[in-house]
Formats: C-alpha cells, structure tokens, sequence
C-alpha cells in the first residue's frame, strides 16, 4: 500500500471556500508514480455520507474548494491515485467556511 500524503492543513478564504495543502508522502512503498491528488470533502453536519472529490495533478500541492455552504465545517482528507487508482488516505482535518460579514 502507498503512504498517504502529509502535513495537510487548511484555512477557510471566505464563507464559501476553503484552502487545503499538504505535502507529497514521506515514503513511497510502491513503484508506480503518483499520477495526482484527490481531496475528499463533506459537511461535518452529518447530513451527506457521500464525500466530493476535487482532483489535482501530482505537481499541484494545494487546492481551494468552492463553492461551499456558509459558515459549515467540512472534514476533509487527501489521498494519491495513480493508474491502478487510489491509495490510502491522510488524517482527516476540519475546517470551517467564514461567516458572511455584515
């Protein structure tokens, strides 16, 4: 199995958006090359079980996701893919969208 990506954070941009990045995976224990990321995402409200999925090229380490629900926390995780498809995932974090300002 390969390693998941590391050191993902995120911050909310404004009430709709949240920024993510990470890190490539420390080690790689397979060799087939990492062909990109994917970010999973979904409200923390426990309304949805399905997570969305953004995906990146393998030289993109950052994403901002949009458009989201106001003031909503998201559990969010990053996973690599390659042709065989994709390999484990990374800690989830947890992000708010902003308010909206008045």
């Amino acid at each position: 199995m390969r390693f998941p990506p590391t050191n993902v954070v995120c911050c909310n941009t404004s009430s709709t958006s949240i920024k993510v990045k990470w890190e490539p995976p420390s080690v790689e224990g397979n060799s087939l090359e990492i062909v990109g990321y994917e970010l999973h995402f979904r409200p923390r409200s426990g309304a949805s079980r399905l997570w969305s999925i953004f995906r990146t090229c393998k030289s993109i380490l950052n994403a901002t996701l949009k458009p989201l629900k106001k003031f909503m926390e998201y559990d969010i995780r990053v996973t690599t893919f390659n042709t065989n498809g994709p390999g484990n995932f990374s800690k989830i974090v947890r992000c708010f969208t902003d308010e909206d300002g008045e």
